[in-house]
């Protein structure tokens, strides 16, 4: 038997590291998984199968160049397994390519050089393949694990049976033995195989018998037809090289029925690899549809994202819009204040001069003119003055304000009220007196305007005025039963200065004002947070 077939069927992964100097890079789990997948596929005889597994990762962009090199590795194995020697070194010498460019150059190279001697052992390049060993016995095997250990012993001994120095030979092949039993006990039968070749060279068919049994036991162990075919033919042609025609043509009755076994099991995994190949083929048309679906549902979001992102840009120009308008008419309505608030302040400043023309000066005059009448009755003008300057006083300012209070001032102002107009106001006080003065008196000019808001406007026959004060806050509240008005619309217009006027005063106190109006009446809330 030739020596390639003791290779051709070794399924050989890697040299692992024995030395201390260099790690070991480990393999990853995938492609520990994809080298059992092609070692599977090839025993199964389904090669192009392997090829096309392992040319789609090479392939495909995002593989590292350490996961290339391993498949490149797994092809030289593949086409080592078609006789194809010539494409399993090219397939190293592309394996040694990627696996320079890793971080772990030495370990690839020296198993890759590793690789290269089974190959040249195989085909007979003894030489060569020695040399080649030699130098990874130079550095003590450094990269080599115990399958690889095993098949160095094994060509050793091969080389000594050559050499018809057969002890030494049979030394040889039980220490390949005994490393190939601890790493990988299936392919114990090309060992077996060899000693049968040795000891019918020996002249020894005890030998041959031991050997051909340990080598059928592991082949059904592992249910490998093709150990246990080359066995019986190993078998009958060394009982025919010996002589021993009867043993021989039983080996051989076994041998043709292994084989008759062994090519059925090869018809049908040409069977089942032509239904892979189908069954690729379909994949690879429901791929390119997948791909065709994908890149329009792709081209359908760049449309809808496009459309989004645009209306995103109207929403938002709307938005900027909306605020600048919103900003300018904030702006128009706070100049319309203004000039609301000076228009007031001429129209008050007017109403003093009238009051002081129409009635002070009246009566000065009058006075003068009655310098000789009758006391009792120049005392009841002067009274009449005094009365008057209190009542334009008053109205320009509380005179004991700051001397009596907020709640004191309030029920003066809302005697004068109910006194000058039909309205009924109740009050209801729980003020501690927590506000400056200046506060106060903001909130005595807020129910001020609140309570002319009411009699101009509400139609009101009564009215509440409400002055809580908590830990959190004070709080003032006018409220009316008066027949309310659209808020919005009304603080929109140009004739909103009253109510205007009191949420600029609340805010100038720290305060925030909020209005509400119905048919039954309306709401003035104003909170002042301490």
């Amino acid at each position: 038997m030739k020596i390639g077939y003791f290779y051709l069927f070794w399924m050989v992964t890697l040299c692992h590291v024995w030395g201390q100097e260099t790690p070991s890079p480990l393999p990853k789990p995938s492609i520990n998984k994809l080298g059992l997948e092609v070692y599977v596929l090839n025993n199964a005889f389904r090669y192009d199968s392997s090829i096309v597994l392992l040319r789609r990762m090479i392939d495909a962009p995002t593989t590292s160049n350490e996961d290339r090199f391993y498949a490149f590795l797994y092809l030289s194995h593949t086409y080592k397994r078609l006789f194809d020697y010539t494409t399993t070194l090219e397939q190293l010498d592309s394996a040694l390519f990627y696996g320079r460019k890793t971080a772990h150059r030495a370990y690839f190279e020296a198993n890759i050089s590793c690789q290269k001697a089974y190959v040249l052992f195989d085909t007979h390049r003894y030489e060569e393949a020695d040399q080649r060993m030699q130098q990874l016995a130079r550095t003590n095997y450094q990269y080599l694990d115990e399958e690889q250990r095993a098949k160095i012993n094994m060509q050793e001994a091969y080389l000594l049976y050559l050499q018809k120095r057969y002890p030494n030979a049979e030394r040889r092949y039980y220490e390949a033995l005994t490393h190939l039993q601890r790493s990988s006990t299936c392919d114990v039968p090309m060992i077996y195989t060899k000693l049968i070749q040795l000891y019918e060279k020996m002249g020894n068919e005890a030998g041959m018998r031991r050997a051909a049994a340990q080598s059928i036991k592991a082949a059904d162990s592992c249910k490998i037809t093709k150990y246990g075919l080359y066995t019986y033919e190993e078998l009958y042609r060394s009982y025919e090289r010996l002589g021993n025609i009867s043993a021989a043509f039983n080996a051989l009755k076994v041998y043709d029925s292994l084989n008759t076994i062994y090519k059925q099991e090869e018809h049908l995994s040409a069977l089942k690899d032509r239904e892979l190949k189908y069954q690729q083929e379909k994949n690879k048309i429901n791929e390119k549809l997948y791909q065709s679906s994908l890149k329009n549902e792709q081209q359908k979001n760049l449309i809808l994202i496009g459309i989004l992102v645009t209306l995103s840009g109207f929403v938002a120009y709307f938005i900027l819009w909306q605020r600048k308008k919103q900003l300018q008419t904030e702006k128009e309505r706070n100049l319309h204040y203004t000039k609301q608030l000076l228009e007031k302040t001429e129209e008050e400043r007017k109403r003093i001069a009238g009051d002081l023309h129409d009635s002070i000066n009246y009566e000065l005059l009058s006075l003068k003119k009655s310098e000789k009448q009758d006391p009792e009755v120049i005392n009841t003008k002067i009274d009449q003055i005094i009365n008057d300057v209190r009542v334009i006083s008053r109205n320009l300012h509380p005179v004991m304000f700051d001397k009596i209070g907020l709640e004191p001032n309030i029920e003066q102002l809302i005697e004068r009220f109910q006194a000058q107009h039909n309205l009924m106001v109740s009050t209801e006080f729980d003020y501690q007196g927590s506000l400056s003065s200046q506060a106060e008196l903001q909130l005595y000019r807020i129910i001020q305007e609140g309570l002319t808001n009411i009699i101009k406007y509400a139609k009101a026959h009564a009215a509440k005025i409400t002055l809580t004060e908590s830990a959190e806050k004070i709080h003032l509240q006018i409220r009316d039963n008066g027949v309310g008005f659209d808020v919005a619309k009304t603080l929109s217009s140009t004739d909103a200065f009253g109510l205007h006027n009191i949420i600029e005063r609340s805010r100038i106190i720290g305060g925030t004002t909020h209005i509400q109006s119905s048919p039954e009446g309306s709401v003035i809330d104003v909170e002042i947070a301490k």
